[in-house]
């Protein structure tokens, strides 16, 4: 069985957490920094974290080689405690996996890595919406505990919040990037043709439509090279 590291002070611990991970910008940083944070609360542990991204797995960090590995499998063979979680459970707990797994292909991978227990958490946002799952592993049988469970679901909760603000902050930088790039291409149109804004939308959008591109990669070409892929038409 692991136990909390005796040197720490959990709740404080867990403070400081929050607050480094409120300044973080980056999805892969701050799964990265959960993590990590994994050992420092629970001793023989090591973390990882998976994102959901449309309905997959995406790993994103892991504290060791080993748990990389074991995270891999699952994304491969699509079973496995995080698979599960993914799948609807709000957390899955294998106390030892050389006794008890219903996962016969990924559990074999799992073990020659060198984990015995495994703790799988789902990491969902307010709105209900699944961000990720948050593992932990360790190479003891019975490592947690229901002394563990408090703080790591407090960890959880941090990491939630965090990888949710950073998603969201990802997802703007793309629109403001879409916006800008789009931007672009409607004033190389608008100032070749000498027409408004609206009609060199109407010339971009059907090229995208046409040739079954995103508007945002036909603006991108028009910008890089100063042409569409067809003969420029100046709108009626």
């Amino acid at each position: 069985m692991s136990d909390f590291n005796d040197r720490l002070d959990p709740a404080r611990f867990l403070a400081d957490l929050a607050g480094t991970l409120h300044v973080q910008t980056g999805l892969e940083q701050t799964a990265r920094i959960v993590a990590l944070a994994v050992p420092m609360l629970v001793s023989d542990a090591v973390g990882s974290v998976a994102l959901a991204t449309r309905r997959q797995l995406v790993p994103a960090a892991a504290g060791s080689p080993a748990l990389e590995l074991a995270e891999q499998a699952q994304v491969e063979l699509d079973e496995g405690p995080a698979v599960d979680v993914l799948k609807g459970a709000s957390a899955v707990l294998v106390p030892d996996l050389l006794v008890e797994s219903p996962w016969p292909q990924w559990t074999p991978t799992a073990i020659d890595a060198g984990w015995r227990s495994w703790l799988s958490l789902q990491l969902t946002s307010g709105t209900g919406q699944l961000i990720g799952v948050l593992s932990l592993a360790s190479p003891a049988a019975d490592a947690f505990d229901p002394g563990h469970t408090g703080w790591i679901k407090l960890l959880a909760s941090h990491a939630t919040v965090a990888l949710d603000a950073a998603r969201v902050r990802a997802h703007l930088a793309v629109a403001m990037d879409n916006h800008a790039r789009i931007g672009h291409g409607l004033g190389i149109l608008m100032e070749r043709y000498g027409i408004d804004e609206e009609q060199a939308f109407v010339v971009l959008r059907k090229q995208a439509q046409d040739h079954g591109r995103k508007l945002r990669d036909v603006a991108t070409e028009l910008t890089r090279t100063g042409r569409l892929a067809e003969p420029d038409r100046r709108p009626n």
